[in-house]
């Protein structure tokens, strides 16, 4: 029997996952947008106290549509879940619209038709269900009053686009952009508003369907943003959130929809596994016989065994209530997907769940919660007698209770209480049927490795879904601040440095006989934090500093070779090195790698420094650092070209070096001036001369022997 349970248990626990609320599909890579959204002024001219039209125009991909303005009527229960497109001015830091200075109020809004579309079904129905969305080209018509006094000249009009676009099957995360319209104020009176911009974008426009609007108060708004700290990145635009926020759950990818019965379903599978763990499987029979000797009949057993079960099920109910409530305020792709540590701490909080389990760690209830009686000879009796049995059994599961109210934030409200719901009613459902058939009792098997087992399955299924949420964080941080993954992985260094010394501080106090090792060990983990710490946020600020100025110079780099910028360290890829070639200038290579400590170390010790950093920044010498993290890097083509076989490297081009000739710098002994010689012997201009007018003759001295 046991060896058959164990088979059971490894076919069935999967379900379990399904029960932990991580049910949703991964992210899709980063695309062309879905929906392009632009702003135009229907005149360039507005006269003082006049008013003017700005249209505000969607255009989808085909399959593709926004949810509509909460103007537009759509059933309850794709209300719930469906996020509004939101048109209209910018907003203060507290979510309040406000208007520039020289704009009056808002006349109305003239919202596009919506027409029909599809979505998939809420209550998981086969078929999808049509509903009133945005699709196509949607444009949206804002009607707004110049003040009588509005300052003339330019002037600026900041439209705020709230979205969220789907198709059939996925929604991408939902959108937030800011939209500036320039526009010129004249004189009032005056009637030549200029040529009207783009017609037919305006043929659409009616004022009798403008909807009148509350005037938001005015508040000049700046018309730049400022450089940094999150500069935002195409990448970060794209990022699609987990389909179920809003078409309903994915277990990983497979679309099981949101209906409550399937919700259910998974939930009682997982509530029934957990009965099957230490601390409640051998309780099982003990509760069974006491329920059955107070009953006495075997239709008193059922009533009582009916009890006993509700109380299992409220126990869970009342669990899942809290968070249902926390989850109805949220919106889960923009105050958990769309913030990186939130995600991040949902998936260490369930990885500690999961360790938790394994037995890493153990919850110990207080001695008073194991003094409770409760006698299951009255309904209410039984009731509570089924309560305590289900709260008796935290030490064991109360570790997936912790996963799911780390990963049920994630859902909907009423999917939250579906999937606690189920919990309840699998973990009751042996209650009842044994105090029915107690006889049934002889089949249950006895705690041991079938036993251990389900709870260290349990505990990999918490960790592998808590990857989700630790990919999803990782990724939303590399998005909002492209400059950390640099440092990543020595801050996931500097994390489990910080876990080991926190464990060896733990453990300490619980072994140590005297106050010298208690006193010592937590210095020595505090030493070891900040150690790493220091190292990978100095790491963070030269990752910082580097892509700010790249991100500064891209623009330039665009215009045309010769104008890619000195002094910024450039990604190098096979067509930038052949145009700044080409350009006759000088180019110094960084071959190095992630994984290449020492390539780091040098770069820190000599070329950040002067002298060789202002030699590098002040000449006309582009810099580049030849990534070789993989071996399918472009950068080892290059290499391999020039004769050599590992990082760090460092290769400077002079305007005249051939490209098969350059000099290669000898870093087994470097110093500053060994790079400041090879930048002289590669012909390198000085300070102040063009490459492109010097051409300095020069003899390509032999190369060190390859490494």
């Amino acid at each position: 029997m046991l060896h058959r349970l164990a088979h059971l248990v490894m076919v069935s626990v999967v379900a379990l996952v399904a029960s932990t609320g991580f049910l949703y599909a991964p992210p899709a890579a980063a695309q062309e947008p879905p929906v392009t959204v632009r702003a135009v002024s229907q005149y360039p001219n507005v006269p003082q106290g006049g008013t003017f039209v700005i249209a505000v125009e969607m255009a989808h991909k085909e399959h593709y549509h926004s949810w509509p303005a909460k103007e537009v009527k759509l059933p309850d229960n794709i209300d719930e879940f469906s996020i509004r497109t939101e048109i209209g001015p910018a907003q203060d830091k507290d979510g309040n619209p406000v208007l520039p200075s020289w704009v009056a109020r808002i006349v109305g809004t003239q919202f596009p038709k919506a027409e029909p579309g599809k979505v998939p079904d809420p209550n998981g129905g086969k078929d999808p269900v049509v509903v009133p969305l945005y699709s196509g080209k949607a444009i949206t018509y804002i009607c707004a009053e110049a003040k009588p006094d509005a300052t003339l000249g330019d002037q600026v009009f900041t439209i705020r686009v709230k979205s969220q676009s789907c198709n059939e099957q996925i929604c991408d995360m939902p959108q937030e952009e800011l939209f500036e319209v320039k526009v010129k104020i004249v004189k009032t009176g005056t009637t030549d508003l200029g040529a009207a911009n783009e017609k037919p974008l305006f043929e659409g426009f009616d004022s009798s369907k403008i909807v009148a609007s509350a005037t938001p108060p005015t508040t000049p708004i700046p018309a730049t943003k400022p450089i940094d700290p999150k500069p935002p990145t195409p990448a970060a635009a794209n990022t699609t959130a987990p389909a179920a926020v809003a078409m309903g759950g994915s277990f990983f990818g497979w679309n099981i929809g949101s209906s409550a019965i399937v919700l259910l379903f998974f939930g009682a599978i997982g509530g029934f596994l957990l009965n099957l763990t230490p601390c409640v499987l051998p309780v099982i029979p003990i509760k069974i016989l006491s329920l059955t000797q107070h009953a006495g009949t075997k239709s008193r057993a059922l009533v009582l065994g009916t009890w006993m079960a509700l109380g299992v099920i409220a126990f869970w109910t009342l669990a899942g209530v809290p968070m249902a409530l926390i989850s109805r305020g949220l919106d889960p792709s923009r105050y958990i997907f769309g913030v990186w540590w939130i995600t991040l701490s949902i998936g260490l909080i369930v990885t500690l769940m999961g360790l938790g389990i394994m037995g890493l760690f153990t919850i110990s209830l207080p001695q008073s919660v194991y003094s409770i009686e409760a006698k299951a000879d009255s309904p209410g009796g039984s009731f509570m007698f089924g309560v305590l049995t289900a709260v008796l059994g935290l030490p064991c599961f109360g570790f997936v209770v912790g996963g799911l109210l780390a990963g049920a934030a994630t859902l909907p409200w009423y999917a939250i209480m579906a999937v606690f719901i189920g919990m309840g009613l699998g973990m009751a459902a042996p209650y009842l049927v044994l105090s029915i058939y107690p006889n049934l009792l002889r089949f249950i098997p006895r705690t041991g490795p079938a036993s251990d087992l389900v709870k260290q399955v349990m505990g990999f299924l918490l960790i592998a879904a808590s990857a989700f949420f630790i990919a999803a964080g990782i990724k939303a941080l590399i998005s909002d601040y492209p400059y950390v993954s640099g440092s990543i992985g020595w801050w996931s260094v500097a994390f489990f440095v910080a876990i080991a010394g926190l464990w060896m501080v733990y453990r300490t106090f619980k072994i140590a006989r005297t106050p010298g090792p208690k006193i010592v060990m937590p210095i020595l983990a505090i030493i070891m934090t900040l150690g790493i710490g220091v190292f990978a946020q100095g790491k963070f600020l030269d990752d910082r500093e580097e892509y700010l100025a790249l991100e500064g110079a891209r623009g330039k780099t665009a215009a045309s070779p010769g104008s890619v910028p000195s002094g910024v360290w450039m990604h190098y890829t096979p067509e930038l090195f052949a145009s700044v070639r080409a350009s006759k200038r000088s180019v110094f290579l960084d071959f190095t790698a992630d994984w290449c400590i020492n390539c780091k170390a040098l770069k820190k010790l000599l070329l950040v420094p002067d002298p060789v950093l202002s030699r590098l920044k002040n000449s006309d010498i582009v810099l580049m650092e030849v990534d070789c993290t993989s071996t399918k890097a472009a950068g080892w083509d290059l290499l391999k070209e020039l004769n050599r076989t590992g990082v760090p490297t460092w290769v400077v081009y002079g305007p005249e070096t051939p490209r098969t000739a350059p000099i290669i710098i000898d870093l087994t002994t470097p110093t500053s001036q060994t790079v400041l010689d090879a930048i002289e012997r590669a012909g390198v201009p000085k300070p102040g001369i063009n490459s492109a007018k010097a051409r300095i003759p020069q003899s390509i001295p032999s190369n060190p022997p390859s490494r």
